[in-house]
């Protein structure tokens, strides 16, 4: 970050632990329409899901941890690299793709792909947005304070 700007730490993980309830939340509603509405089960993460709970679980886990580790992420680059926010862009963008590729490379229905893929780029988009916010709103100009 330039010398002439500061960063309020408080304000950017005020914002990270709002995305992380944020991000679950999103996680959660996904599952919850893609299964009632849609009738279309999730591909579960593995065998046994996160940390061996049901996908409705760990779905929503994984976002959360997603979001806190988007958040790191972005204190650090906003710490040390030339226009952060490009960069936490660019990072966002290519997990949000991954994210939505990889279930098409199970061996499942295309609903159930599609399904999948669907709900992580909510989550994505969710984490991305929120979390562009906060690291905007907790840099400010040295001279302002």
């Amino acid at each position: 970050m330039d010398d002439g700007m500061r960063i309020d730490a408080k304000k950017l993980w005020a914002g990270a632990a709002a995305t992380v309830v944020v991000a679950a939340l999103v996680a959660a509603v996904g599952v919850l329409v893609v299964e009632t509405l849609v009738d279309v089960n999730l591909l579960p993460p593995t065998e046994r899901g996160v940390l061996g709970w049901s996908h409705r679980a760990s779905y929503p886990a994984g976002a959360a941890v997603l979001a806190l580790g988007a958040a790191g992420t972005l204190h650090l680059l906003l710490l040390g690299v030339p226009r952060p926010m490009v960069f936490f862009g660019w990072l966002m963008a290519l997990i949000g793709i991954g994210l939505a590729v990889v279930p098409f490379g199970y061996d499942a229905a295309l609903e159930v792909q599609v399904c999948t893929a669907a709900v992580e780029i909510a989550v994505v988009l969710s984490v991305w947005i929120l979390l562009s916010s906060a690291g905007r709103r907790a840099v400010t100009p040295a001279s302002w304070t």
